[in-house]
């Protein structure tokens, strides 16, 4: 039998297991997830007779249009699949589910950023449409102009970083995280 539900904590264990069957990340970094944003009510899977085959994580954003109207978003992150499991349609699946759940939960809407070119085709398969491009900067050291006198850098704490974040993307469609996932970013930086 197939059932699609939010997680329990009694699961972690396996819910961690499928996260290092699909990733191959450390475990450090898989309990730092599970420690600083896991609860019950955000992991969705899928189970088969009882044992979780296909997970992901629903985290909350928002999505500010052009005029800075917010809309509740709830973000995709770590969808997978036992690999005996797949091929079995699991993730299509628990992904219409998701966006029913978070619905439900008072979300907007759902998005991901696919880890590789590749998986834009299946969220295609589902309904799911490119509408956000990310980019990269990286800043060599050697390259940035010398700091002048008084010049300072500072940590920002998360609603610090937030508030000048969405500052300065106004008038610019962005998606904002919330402060706690502000906060998981920096951990995982570090």
């Amino acid at each position: 039998m197939v059932e699609l539900r939010a997680s329990r904590r009694e699961e972690v264990p396996r819910l961690k297991e499928l996260w290092k069957l699909a990733f191959g990340d450390e475990d450090s970094y898989i309990d730092f997830f599970f420690e600083r944003l896991y609860t019950p009510e955000r992991m969705v899977l899928l189970a088969e007779d009882g044992v979780p085959m296909t997970m992901l994580a629903l985290l909350p954003m928002t999505f500010s249009n052009r005029d800075g109207e917010p809309a509740r978003m709830s973000y995709i992150y770590a969808l997978a699949t036992a690999p005996e499991a797949r091929l079995k349609g699991y993730g299509r699946q628990l992904l219409n589910y998701a966006d029913h759940y978070a619905r439900q939960g008072g979300a907007d809407c759902i998005s991901t950023v696919p880890a590789e070119p590749s998986l834009h085709r299946f969220f295609g398969t589902v309904g799911f449409h490119e509408c956000f491009s990310t980019r990269k900067v990286e800043f060599l050291r050697q390259k940035l102009p010398k700091a002048g006198e008084g010049d300072s850098i500072s940590p920002a704490a998360p609603a610090e970083y937030n508030a000048l974040r969405c500052g300065l993307l106004r008038g610019i469609p962005h998606l904002a995280c919330a402060d706690e996932l502000v906060e998981y970013q920096k951990g995982l930086s570090r």
